[in-house]
């Protein structure tokens, strides 16, 4: 036989599969509060209260995420038939690189309350005197994270109900 031949050839490779994306930056932790009074339940009752409160702890800082996984090789290709004029298919192409992943956000700073509530009580401490915190400041976020979650302080004065988190009065 001296032309083509009409028939099944040998096949091409499959594809390489892509790398796996990367890890995402480990979260940031959230800084130490200043807190003179906690109530977790509404039966407390102050009167006459004198509150001073410190400088809240910092904020942990961000992590940026890691790169992606690296590409894998395609298939061999298939091998000729034997027959005169076969030849051998071609390899699969290489599979891509695995996206990196995201950044984590800076951990907030922490509280700087005189007084502390898990829910609001029914008649507010009446304070004589209060001496404010300074809160907490916010640390940096990773490489390339959102402009919000970056050095976010957190929040102060003199009564705080963290089931609302809202000042209760002021």
């Amino acid at each position: 036989m001296t032309g083509p031949i009409d028939g099944p050839g040998a096949s091409g490779g499959g594809g390489g599969a892509g790398g796996c994306r990367g890890k995402g930056g480990w979260g940031s932790k959230a800084g130490g509060s200043s807190v003179g009074i906690v109530s977790l339940g509404t039966k407390l009752v102050l009167t006459e209260v004198r509150v001073a409160v410190a400088k809240a702890g910092k904020g942990g800082d961000g992590a940026g995420g890691q790169g992606g996984g690296l590409e894998s090789n395609g298939a061999a290709g298939g091998t000729p038939s034997g027959l005169v004029g076969s030849k051998a298919g071609c390899a699969g192409g290489t599979g891509g690189s695995g996206g990196n992943d995201g950044p984590s956000g800076g951990g907030r700073g922490g509280y700087a309350v005189g007084v502390a509530f898990a829910g609001a009580p029914i008649r507010a401490p009446a304070l004589v005197s209060f001496t404010p915190g300074t809160p907490g400041e916010g640390c940096t976020a990773g490489l390339g994270a959102p402009a919000e979650s970056n050095r976010a302080p957190n929040n102060a004065g003199g009564y705080w109900d963290f089931s609302a988190n809202a000042s209760c009065r002021e």
